[in-house]
């Protein structure tokens, strides 16, 4: 549709400009027929008479080709640059030539057709003879004269008339000349503005920009970048006596249960290797057992949090394959996710998934994660764990069915104290997905979390060493 609009667009253009041409030509023909009339007017009345029918014909006829003339320069003027396809104004190479040469070229061209006529004029030519000279002459002066116009008009219309001119660039220049002091002071404000902020995005909290090289209102943004700068260090000053404070606090108040709470263990497992005989008061040590290593796992993981959290531990860094490490860890749960009814379905890749990382801490991630299935995934379903390389990447992902309402986003899962049980009726802590994603972040991973539904999946990645 698009094609046979641009061949309609292009005949019709193509016609009215063959249109005028003709119109061109006779329109020169004609007034060679008045200009001999007027001639032999006065020389013979004989030969005036005789030619008296076709001037006055020339008369109309050169009127009608006038208007027709100027029709079709209205049209081709107001379709200048324009395509049937688009609402763009469109140059050509032609349109790139400075507008001074291409008036210079229009005026060069119109005087030497016309020194030609004159000269041909001069010349005893009959009658015949004139109105095909004439009709050559007007044929190329309508050529050069609608190439260089439609160019100006197109140029006028796309505004490049006086950009593209030697005066146009000239006055351009002076006034940027006149401009350029200014320019040069406000862009160097800027420049110092914008490095500014870029120091302090790159944590140079405690950088300042010297107000006196500003003035106006680059000065108030030096005094509010000053400002913001000011802002994030006191704040993150206060983040970090924070997070000290709740690392002490942590670490203190765990290492003060931890003698009390290893008592209490260790008198429960008194208790036991006595024979109570009463069956309550033994239900009543199972509970006080689990709920006593329950507290005791918390204070593990919450110690583990700290140390992360502060930076107080140590990796010692390998190449491991993470499909052997994933096997092997699977392993370790077999009998947590049984007791579930849990069917586990592993797919690994034929070649090892070698990657750069802590085996210890490794373990402790994937740990986690299975430990986190046993947990909370449905009695009675299939959780899926895949090993694959893809990008570049080593990626470990799990997938499976919760048994509990899923009622949190997925971004809130991974972070402290935070459970998709709302109930807390399971014996998860809430930070068993925060320490994973802490611990593969540290040694260069990747942690995410996705959920739909009641759907639950985790992806661990790291940068495949081979």
């Amino acid at each position: 549709m698009e094609d046979s609009r641009r061949r309609y667009s292009t005949f019709a253009k193509s016609l009215i400009f063959g249109i005028q041409m003709i119109a061109s030509v006779l329109m020169a023909v004609c007034a060679v027929i008045l200009t001999e009339y007027i001639n032999q007017k006065f020389f013979s009345r004989h030969q005036a008479w005789a030619l008296f029918p076709w001037a006055k014909q020339s008369v109309w006829m050169l009127t009608v080709f006038g208007i027709l003339w100027l029709f079709c320069l209205c049209y081709l003027t107001v379709a200048a640059g324009k395509r049937a396809d688009d609402r763009e104004l469109h140059l050509n190479k032609f349109d790139e030539l400075r507008t001074e040469l291409q008036f210079l070229l229009l005026a060069g061209t119109m005087a030497g057709i016309l020194f030609l006529a004159m000269q041909i004029h001069r010349q005893s030519y009959q009658m015949m003879g004139r109105m095909i000279m004439a009709g050559t002459f007007a044929l190329l002066a309508q050529l050069c004269f609608m190439g260089i116009y439609l160019s100006l008009v197109r140029k006028v219309k796309t505004e490049t008339f006086t950009s593209n001119s030697f005066l146009g660039t000239l006055i351009s220049n002076l006034r940027q000349n006149i401009k350029n002091p200014y320019l040069k002071t406000a862009s160097a404000q800027k420049k110092k503005l914008l490095e500014g902020l870029e120091r302090i995005t790159r944590g140079e909290l405690d950088y300042k920009l010297d107000l006196n090289e500003f003035h106006g209102t680059d000065m108030q943004l030096a005094e509010g970048i000053n400002h913001i700068g000011e802002g994030l260090n006191t704040a993150v000053n206060e983040r970090v006596q924070d997070e000290r404070m709740k690392a002490n606090l942590i670490t203190n108040v765990s290492h003060d249960l931890k003698t009390p709470l290893t008592s209490i263990i260790n008198y429960i497992g008194l208790i036991r290797r006595e024979e109570i005989g009463n069956e309550r008061v033994e239900s009543y040590v199972d509970v006080l057992e689990q709920k006593a290593l329950r507290l005791k796992q918390l204070m593990e993981d919450l110690t583990e949090v700290s140390r992360i959290s502060s930076g107080n531990i140590s990796l010692q860094m390998a190449n491991i394959d993470l499909a052997e490490l994933v096997r092997q860890t699977g392993g370790e749960f077999n009998e947590k996710l049984e007791q579930k009814e849990l069917n586990v379905i592993s797919k690994f890749p034929r070649e090892p998934a070698v990657i750069f990382a802590d085996g210890r801490q490794l373990w402790r991630v994937i740990g986690n994660l299975y430990s986190n299935a046993a947990k909370y995934a449905l009695p009675r379903s299939r959780v899926y764990v895949e090993v694959e390389k893809q990008d570049g990447k080593a990626i470990f992902s799990m997938k499976n069915i919760t048994e509990a309402q899923l009622t949190v986003k997925a971004e809130e899962l991974t972070e402290r104290f935070v459970r998709g049980d709302e109930s807390r009726s399971t014996e998860g802590s809430g930070l068993g997905l925060s320490i994973s994603k802490m611990l593969t972040e540290l040694m260069g991973g990747e942690f995410s979390v996705s959920t739909e539904d009641d759907l639950f999946r985790v992806r661990v990645a790291f940068r495949c060493e081979t």
